[in-house]
């Protein structure tokens, strides 16, 4: 786990460094991070009722990480390639289930204390330019920076991870 927080520190280091280095060029290439840490804490509590999907009685504290790499690369005029790879650990309150699961949206990506990295999304990106006017685009997450035409049309191929969120429930 400490060489985990090791990494997250040498990308957030390597993104501030590019980041400033390519604030008002046209860059080929965007490295952007981003890591969300949630910690949750209840005290005990009386409870007269306690099931499988029950928020614990007993005094509990849970810690999640999300940690997000945004890369992008323009690869010839109009076409944009980006990746999110994502790594994540961590759990939360009564194992994110019952009332706890609202809770902590970052627990339906994480799920287990050991990090699990994944790819979160892929898509390519063609513009079809209808304007020979364009405007200057700043380099920020899934974007590298660029001159996009005033009017186009754009095609995207996507593929995403679908979090356990969105699956419906087997107990419902």
């Amino acid at each position: 786990m400490k060489s985990f927080f090791l990494f997250i520190t040498a990308v957030f280091s390597a993104t501030i460094f590019v980041n400033a280095q390519s604030d008002t060029i046209n860059s080929r290439f965007s490295i952007h991070a981003q890591a969300t840490l949630v910690t949750q804490f209840k005290p005990p509590f009386d409870s007269s009722y306690s099931g499988e999907n029950s928020l614990r009685f007993y005094r509990e504290q849970k810690t999640s990480l999300t940690a997000t790499l945004y890369l992008g690369a323009r690869l010839w005029r109009g076409a944009t390639a980006i990746v999110n790879p994502e790594v994540a650990a961590g759990g939360g309150l009564s194992q994110a289930k019952g009332v706890a699961s609202a809770l902590n949206g970052e627990t339906f990506l994480a799920g287990s204390p050991v990090p699990a990295p994944y790819l979160a999304r892929f898509y390519l990106t063609q513009r079809f330019s209808f304007d020979k006017q364009n405007e200057y685009v700043a380099d920020d997450e899934n974007q590298p920076a660029d001159q996009v035409p005033l009017r186009y049309l754009s095609v995207t191929v996507f593929l995403t991870r679908t979090p356990s969120v969105m699956m419906p429930a087997r107990n419902s």
